[in-house]
């Protein structure tokens, strides 16, 4: 009798005990008012305490959180950038972190486990590159702006059959950007090259200056001195035998829209300029071109004045 009340009780035990979570490590997913995706890693290494990190891919949004902490039954960090702090209890019955969202007002916040590989953007055009046999070459080339003495470092695609082709330079928006210009996972000049080269043009983009295999330093460039690079990879077109000459243009993205005409009107014979999201106004007149004009001259100072000599 004894012993079947010890099992009774040990099973009442375990009935009313709290449900627990298998592990909150791995990647959980849910939507903050029933729209905005919000993806959340939480991660334990073997000898230190717990992280997490949080992603919002609608709003190109990463970043890590604090005050990680995670229990069998309960999760919580905090974002103090945003003033936002997220807390959850374990749901076993449907098997999520049912929380809250606290970010000036509270918003429900349920997480699901989920996986790295489901939440990653979806790449149609690239995995459709992927999967499409080439009907162009595709090479590692190099080029030279030598009066700045930086060596670019690019990818050349030429399409099948008789040449010589069309040919442009792809040139990128601002930031360190490498030849594919990729910004959070999307490889937008590996789509355009892909596009143009096989529709017959030939594509040359580049690693900026700093920025992947090209030399030099990013930080201290002026827009100037960006579109004295891409003139310097026009100039290398007109080397190529695959190159119709006649039929060079430049086609720029963002701050690259403002480069492309920068570069048409130091250079006569340039075929055409193609402008993608191009700000709209001279860049003599760009706050982003003065800011780095007048940074790399404060820095010019800096190393001419005595104070800074050896």
């Amino acid at each position: 009798m004894k012993t079947i009340f010890t099992t009774l009780a040990a099973m009442l035990a375990m009935s009313i005990a709290p449900a627990q979570a298998e592990d909150a490590q791995g990647v959980w997913s849910g939507t903050i008012a029933n729209s905005l995706r919000v993806i959340v890693q939480f991660t334990k290494p073997a000898d230190g305490p717990w992280q997490a990190s949080i992603t919002v891919p609608a709003q190109n949004f990463s970043a890590p959180v604090e005050n990680v902490v995670v229990t069998p039954e309960q999760v919580s960090f905090a974002l103090p950038r945003l003033k936002a702090t997220y807390s959850a209890t374990w749901n076993a019955q449907d098997g999520l972190w049912k929380g809250t969202w606290k970010q000036g007002q509270a918003t429900p916040l349920d997480l699901k486990r989920t996986s790295a590989e489901a939440v990653k953007p979806k790449r149609p055009q690239e995995a459709a590159i992927a999967a499409s046999p080439a009907t162009y070459t595709s090479s590692e080339v190099g080029f030279d702006n030598v009066a700045a003495k930086v060596k670019l470092a690019g990818t050349f695609t030429v399409p099948q059959g008789k040449g010589p082709f069309p040919a442009v330079v792809l040139v990128h928006g601002s930031g360190p950007l490498d030849r594919d210009s990729e910004v959070f996972g999307h490889k937008l000049f590996l789509v355009l090259a892909d596009h143009l080269s096989r529709q017959g043009i030939a594509v040359l983009r580049y690693d900026k200056r700093g920025i992947g295999k090209s030399t030099g330093t990013l930080r201290e460039s002026t827009t100037l001195d960006l579109a004295d690079d891409a003139g310097a990879a026009v100039r290398f077109l007109r080397t190529r035998p695959e190159v119709d000459s006649a039929r060079i243009g430049v086609v720029g993205h963002s701050e690259g829209g403002l480069i492309a005409p920068l570069i048409a009107s130091r250079d006569p014979a340039l075929g055409f300029v193609v402008m993608l999201a191009a700000p709209a106004c001279a860049a003599t007149a760009s706050w982003w071109n003065r800011w780095r004009w007048r940074r790399k001259r404060a820095v010019r100072r800096k190393r001419a004045s005595p104070a800074s000599a050896p």
